[in-house]
């Protein structure tokens, strides 16, 4: 049990000492197998010892569990948990005795501890009833602040996961599966821990699309975002923009704009049909790729293409939102700040500009991953009005940074 086992590294021990109320002689002791597995890891290393696989535990926990809920009982895992036994050896347990209690009393305390030896040592889990909503399934958070959960996959297996990237008090689907943990061990040929992953991975999915539909409902309140589902929009200030709160778009669609000068503020916002992790995944960004006559400024390939792009494009990180209406400046005078790849598709049509002359410019949101525009989520166009005067000052400041 790879993921519930604390003991693996020493940044997981520490945090264990601090996180997790122990005596001083489980506090000696457990600091004394700390050095024995940091010794034993330096000494492989070097080519001077091997890590052993633990022997199996010959015994498990004596008593016997059952609740109303079903969950309580004996499970097999597939890899299990490594302990010290009585006599100071490390042994491996695989057969492991689950008890649940949802009441205490008048109170519901909804409470799992999982017994992994003779003696009754045991790890403690709590069930997460937002968690447990979004999955519909039972979902149980270890009670210290790691990420490490138990998802029950179908009645009598549950799956562990852990998170090593974050402490939040929620699943964010990039989770991984180390164990497997059934009441018919027959299962365990059924659920290895690729087929328990890509298990976890469509409960999250579908969780995930049942909320959007969801959110996206309530969503549909509000004017601004009803009316431009899909649509990138453009506004002369971000304060147009509700910008200080997530999904909750009270900007008045009256101020959004069509026309602008070119060389004067603008910015732009966009209204998604699904947040960018569900049509995605959890580790893609928000794009935006410009185009003008042919001409195309895409920030993240700009921002891939150098390490002197890379300084001027910042990644959109995804912000799991279906509204991207904080503002994103395309020109602000006040912060002297442009989008790079912005004005780089200005500035490649700058040869074609003419005093008072319009020029159409279609903006595109992709959700990208690993560099790759994998869906288009939104699009808009607007009309710049060619003004040299107000261009000067934006053209030489790229210039320079350009063809420096």
């Amino acid at each position: 049990m790879k993921l519930i086992n604390l003991f693996k590294t020493a940044t997981l021990a520490t945090a264990m000492l601090c996180a997790v109320g122990v005596s001083n002689d489980a506090n000696a002791q457990f600091g004394k197998k700390l050095k024995e597995k940091l010794a034993k890891a330096a000494a492989a290393a070097e080519g001077g010892g091997q890590n052993k696989e633990p022997k199996e535990a010959t015994e498990s926990y004596a008593e016997d569990f059952t609740d109303d809920t079903g969950t309580s009982g004996t499970y097999t895992a597939i890899d299990g948990v490594d302990f010290k036994n009585a006599r100071g050896a490390m042994r491996k347990q695989k057969t492991l005795k689950m008890k649940f209690v949802g009441r205490d009393g008048d109170k519901f305390v909804n409470k799992l501890r999982v017994y992994y030896s003779k003696d009754g040592k045991s790890y403690g889990f709590y069930l997460k009833d937002k968690e447990s909503k979004k999955l519909d399934t039972k979902v149980y958070r270890y009670d210290s602040y790691q990420s490490i959960w138990m998802v029950e996959v179908e009645p009598g297996v549950l799956i562990a996961l852990e998170n090593k990237t974050t402490h939040l008090d929620l699943l964010r689907g990039d989770e991984k599966v180390n164990d497997v943990f059934a009441k018919d061990a027959s299962k365990l040929e059924v659920y290895d821990i690729e087929t328990a992953q890509a298990k976890f991975e469509q409960m999250m999915n579908k969780g995930a699309a049942e909320a959007d539909k969801k959110k996206q409902a309530q969503l549909m309140e509000y004017k601004a975002y009803k009316e431009n589902v899909g649509k990138v929009v453009f506004v002369d200030s971000y304060t147009r923009f509700n910008y200080k709160y997530g999904d909750k778009p009270k900007e008045d669609p009256k101020n959004f704009i069509k026309t602008r000068d070119m060389g004067d503020d603008v910015f732009l916002g966009a209204y998604l049909k699904e947040r960018i992790s569900t049509s995605c995944g959890s580790d893609c960004q928000f794009n935006l790729v410009y185009e003008m006559n042919g001409k195309k400024g895409d920030r993240v390939a700009l921002r891939n293409s150098s390490a002197k792009w890379n300084k001027m494009i910042s990644a959109k990180k995804n912000m799991n939102y279906f509204c991207y209406n904080s503002g994103h400046q395309m020109i602000s005078s006040r912060e002297n700040i442009i989008d790079y790849a912005f004005m780089y598709t200005l500035y490649q049509n700058k040869a074609s500009f003419k005093e008072g002359q319009t020029y159409k410019m279609t903006v595109k949101a992709f959700s990208n991953n690993d560099g790759n525009n994998e869906e288009q989520i939104a699009e808009g166009t607007i009309n710049f009005v060619y003004k040299a005067k107000k261009m000067d000052k934006w053209f030489k400041m790229f210039r320079e940074w350009y063809e420096e």
